[in-house]
């Protein structure tokens, strides 16, 4: 038997098995498999540190849940809108906090 091997995804594999993620909800995890290329220098790229408020995090993830199960359309402004709307409730200011495109 083949013994098993654990890689880390690079943001642009995470990104792909998140659009399809989404596109086929019903899709079990063993049965996703998508193409990957690597042309790009930015697809070797591994900065995957924690978030440093990983609570902002979670309650980015249930609201952007709840916004695409509506059918809504998200954007990066919005995102980040509802990001320092957070951030305010939870007392943090606004130059501990930075938000990206990513």
């Amino acid at each position: 038997m083949a013994k098993k091997t654990c890689s880390q995804l690079n943001n642009i594999q995470q990104k792909q098995i998140c659009e399809y993620y989404i596109k086929n909800i019903s899709a079990k995890r063993q049965n996703i498999s998508i193409c990957i290329s690597k042309n790009t220098a930015t697809q070797n790229r591994y900065k995957n540190r924690g978030p440093k408020y990983p609570l902002i995090k979670k309650a980015i993830n249930i609201w952007v849940g709840q916004v695409l199960a509506t059918g809504l359309v998200l954007t990066d402004k919005l995102v980040k809108l509802k990001g320092h709307e957070f951030e305010s409730l939870l007392g943090i200011s606004e130059d501990e906090l930075k938000f990206s495109n990513r």
